[in-house]
């Protein structure tokens, strides 16, 4: 483990900007009571480019709605309430994995495999406390967000944890860690705890390529759920997509079967690929 590069990484961790939805006064209502509604659309008026982005989703082929929806009071009232709080959340965190690129063997690899990820965890919802399916999906869309802290590093050590991969036989996240004194898993925990998740959504991302490590975590195991199911789908993570651990007692201990998880295939393939064709106001970056 290289010292330098591990205060690197810390710092950068402290200097971290939140995204739009976690700075904004929306985060301290969006998960809240049934009479925060009327706040949240309010404020939404002054969020022009994530309003933009909501109606653009809305009025796409992923919802099929015959008429044209023209303002945030009619996406809650043809769509529901439910609907446009996953539609605030996905329009303003898929853009901060446009700065992950050092990860990605195609550009846009990470968005894709996050919003993939989230929209199978919906599949997943009937399986999952009831107080935890807005939690997950939030989670599905953040779960790599160590990736993009760690991104410059990988990009110029990739040689060393391709080399400890291949030669040690340890997966990608231990290798993260052995180089770097930090995987992009403790990494995304760190920064979900300086922006004030509960201490369940920190664990959660932390072991989400570890659930084993935590088999009281619901959460952390639906997240690794949703991404092994993503990736079969096709929307893998990047450059560390084949070298984790998988877990296939997890399915059986959820009592997921093989044709349960061809049928979340079938059905939220249709989904996704309504829905990664939007660029959601992400801005391109030329890699060198």
């Amino acid at each position: 483990m290289d010292k330098q590069i591990k205060n690197k990484i810390l710092k950068k961790i402290d200097e971290f900007e939140e995204i739009p939805v976690f700075s904004n006064p929306i985060k301290n209502l969006i998960d809240t009571a049934e009479n925060n509604k009327t706040k949240i659309i309010e404020m939404l008026k002054y969020e022009i480019p994530i309003t933009a982005n909501i109606l653009k989703l809305a009025n796409s082929s992923m919802f099929n709605i015959n008429k044209r929806i023209n303002s945030i009071d009619e996406v809650v009232s043809i769509l529901g309430f439910e609907e446009l709080k996953k539609l605030i959340t996905m329009t303003t965190t898929t853009s901060i994995f446009s700065k992950g690129s050092g990860y990605e063997m195609n550009k846009g690899e990470m968005r894709r495999h996050s919003i993939a990820s989230a929209i199978i965890s919906k599949y997943l919802d009937k399986y999952l406390p009831e107080d935890l399916k807005g939690d997950l999906f939030t989670l599905c869309l953040i779960a790599d967000i160590g990736k993009v802290i760690l991104s410059d590093e990988v990009d110029s050590q990739n040689y060393r944890i391709t080399n400890l991969v291949k030669n040690k036989g340890i997966d990608f996240l231990t290798a993260e860690e052995e180089v770097f004194g930090l995987s992009h898993a403790q990494i995304g925990a760190k920064v979900l705890e300086k922006w004030g998740f509960s201490p369940e959504m920190v664990k959660a991302v932390r072991y989400h390529h570890e659930p084993d490590k935590v088999p009281e975590s619901p959460l952390a195991h639906f997240i690794s759920l949703s991404g092994t199911i993503a990736m079969l789908a096709g929307f893998t993570t990047g450059i560390d997509g084949l070298d984790y651990k998988g877990f296939p007692e997890l399915f059986k201990k959820y009592g997921i079967k093989q044709k349960d998880i061809e049928l979340i295939l079938m059905e939220s393939i249709v989904e996704i690929k309504k829905i990664i064709p939007y660029k959601l106001s992400i801005k391109k970056e030329n890699r060198e």
